[in-house]
């Protein structure tokens, strides 16, 4: 009986480790895809792959869609707010990213990372701070985003600094 039990936990084991290859494997491949597209379509693979930063509350995202939203003349930092963009005509699942300056969308939430930042904000509007800047050849954009029950003042203060950073990186 002794031995049913351990090849019963070896088989348990061996199938758990399959398992996480193929899960893994899965994952190298869905990013592959994304990077190839992103090659095929002359984006930015980072848009498409992943985000920057994520804390208590705050989370740094790439913004995709800028050209399709934004001209130079949209170069530099924004304050927003990012929310679940129902209307959308082409992707009924699309977060945008709202600019007060501009007075619309300039870009949304890349679909690579769309599930993990709507777990995070749990699906509810969230204020943030961006930029966009061009890169040479194209438009580029990240965003912060604010979710939670934070201290508005903290927010504030930090959208402040966000601002200030990259105003100073751009040599704005």
């Amino acid at each position: 009986m002794g031995e049913n039990v351990f090849y019963i936990v070896f088989i348990a084991l061996m199938i758990g480790v399959l398992f996480i290859g193929v899960a893994r494997k899965s994952k190298k491949k869905a990013k592959g895809a994304a990077l190839a597209q992103a090659q095929a379509t002359n984006e930015d693979p980072e848009i498409r792959t992943g985000i920057l930063d994520q804390s208590d509350g705050v989370m740094d995202v790439y913004i995709a869609g800028l050209a399709h939203h934004c001209t130079k003349g949209d170069v530099g930092v924004f304050r927003g707010r990012i929310y679940n963009d129902w209307a959308n005509p082409v992707d009924k699942n699309a977060m945008a990213i709202w600019s007060n300056e501009k007075q619309g969308v300039i870009g949304y939430v890349p679909n690579a990372i769309l599930d993990e930042y709507r777990l995070w904000s749990e699906g509810r509007k969230c204020s943030c701070v961006g930029v966009i800047f061009w890169n040479g050849d194209s438009l580029r954009g990240r965003v912060r985003a604010y979710a939670g029950a934070l201290d508005k003042s903290a927010v504030t203060d930090d959208m402040e600094n966000y601002a200030t950073e990259a105003s100073e990186h751009f040599g704005w």
